[in-house]
């Protein structure tokens, strides 16, 4: 029998942990069971892959990236708070309102990094799909709406929330999803200048925005949609269908892990 893909999911962070045997307060890092099971349920194996750091505290030599990258078939990017303005050259919102977490941004920056250069897969998910965009020397609209575009995210519906999209004809999600359809949506920022050598997989329809990116070379193989595939990936039949996406990455990454 054919060993399964090792499938390395980037962590969340969470500073304030529930109290535990009377003491409170400790960090703790997590992957969402919808994520483990999207994985689990398409015959793959998923790892989450914690960060060594602290608090605010980020020390790359204790996160052996390339470790994991080496021992690794492929790597998932989850969704989570905002990434920081900084990254892409704007402003940080001012209110306290907006949530952030550099350590998270520069954790999962550095795994992008090592995953490329072991020539290993990535899909980036909702957030993921941003910080692939900023990696390879994009930006983001730091609030939709702000700047014009419809709702792509209500936080009284949270997964329940859904928008239609394109898919690029001829691209690799226009030949699994031809006639488009509806997406679960919950991010209130978006892709504003493309990065370098990406190339638009889908876009939203009513406001263009892009919901999609791939980046495909003999080296790379990165892929990423700014819904969240997760939650429709439970015989929710009103949106696409996402373990057909799962099936195509791990597709990918089992043809990657032979030819090694």
């Amino acid at each position: 029998m054919a060993a399964l893909v090792k499938i390395g999911i980037s962590a969340k962070f969470h500073d304030k942990a529930p109290v535990f045997y009377g003491e409170a307060n400790r960090s703790i890092q997590y992957l969402e069971t919808s994520f483990a099971s999207w994985v689990a349920r398409n015959d793959a194996l998923p790892f989450m892959i914690p960060s060594e750091s602290l608090k605010s505290e980020f020390e790359p030599r204790t996160l052996n990236v390339s470790g994991y990258a080496q021992e690794l078939d492929a790597l998932i990017l989850q969704g989570g708070v905002d990434v920081h303005p900084s990254l892409y050259g704007e402003k940080p919102d001012s209110t306290g309102v907006v949530k952030y977490d550099m350590v998270r941004d520069k954790y999962e920056l550095a795994l992008i990094r090592a995953f490329i250069k072991e020539r290993k897969p990535i899909l980036g998910i909702c957030r993921g799909l941003q910080l692939l965009n900023i990696h390879y020397g994009g930006s983001l609209y730091t609030d939709l709406e702000t700047d014009g575009f419809q709702k792509h995210f209500d936080p009284s519906a949270q997964e329940r929330f859904a928008h239609s999209v394109t898919c690029t004809t001829g691209g690799i999600l226009g030949d699994i999803y031809p006639d488009g359809g509806a997406v679960i949506s919950v991010h209130h920022q978006g892709i504003k200048k493309l990065g370098s050598g990406l190339l638009v997989e889908a876009i939203s329809e009513g406001d263009s925005l892009i919901e999609a990116i791939s980046h495909i070379t003999e080296d790379e193989y990165v892929l990423a949609v700014q819904w969240h595939p997760e939650f429709d990936a439970s015989g929710e039949t009103s949106t696409l269908d996402g373990d057909k996406l799962m099936r195509l990455f791990l597709e990918v990454a089992k043809q990657k892990k032979l030819a090694r």
